[in-house]
């Protein structure tokens, strides 16, 4: 069903208890498989925590979590999941998802999902989006520490190449090993 046809046929009842009792029973109450919720956050996880930038000659992604997105896209996942409200794609879908928010039936939807399945749900994003941040840390900790390891080598590299310079016998055998 397309989420004007859902609006029209709600905004069509003449009371708030005909109005909830449509969307009750257009809710699913089914269990969705643990790997199946996690494929589904992980996605969500996915598009809302990666940025690309670019400095006009080259791009590149960076971590960056938008919360508002993945509230979006959280919401819009379970109400197709729960209903058979079908939600277009871009732009289109966020305006759709406006037309819920505006009649208040994309809260009465979620209240209406078992709230084990809403639960667990949300569990699964927040680890998700826990462990993307953590992996996203330990891989900047692993850098900096190679990093590290680098400017320690330049830094003792650069020392004897100092202390050559700075050797007057050594020097003295280079000068003489350049006009030999």
């Amino acid at each position: 069903m397309k989420v004007q046809e859902l609006v029209d046929k709600y905004n069509a009842f003449s009371n708030e208890s005909l109005k909830e009792k449509y969307i009750k029973e257009n809710i699913k109450d089914e269990y969705i498989p643990y790997t199946k919720k996690v494929d589904i956050c992980s996605n969500i996880v996915k598009y809302t925590t990666k940025r690309k930038i670019s400095d006009g000659k080259n791009e590149k992604e960076i971590f960056y979590l938008d919360s508002a997105n993945r509230y979006l896209l959280f919401q819009m996942k379970l109400i197709e999941i729960y209903t058979d409200i079908e939600f277009s794609e871009g732009v289109d879908a966020i305006k759709e998802f406006e037309l819920l928010d505006k009649y208040g039936i994309n809260d009465l939807i979620v209240s209406n999902i078992p709230e084990r399945e809403y639960t667990n749900f949300k569990v699964i994003l927040d680890m998700a989006t826990d462990d993307a941040s953590v992996n996203e840390n330990n891989f900047i900790q692993y850098i900096d520490t190679k990093i590290d390891a680098i400017r320690l080598t330049l830094d003792v590299f650069s020392d004897s190449i100092s202390n050559i310079v700075s050797n007057p016998k050594i020097l003295e055998a280079i000068k003489s090993a350049e006009n030999n």
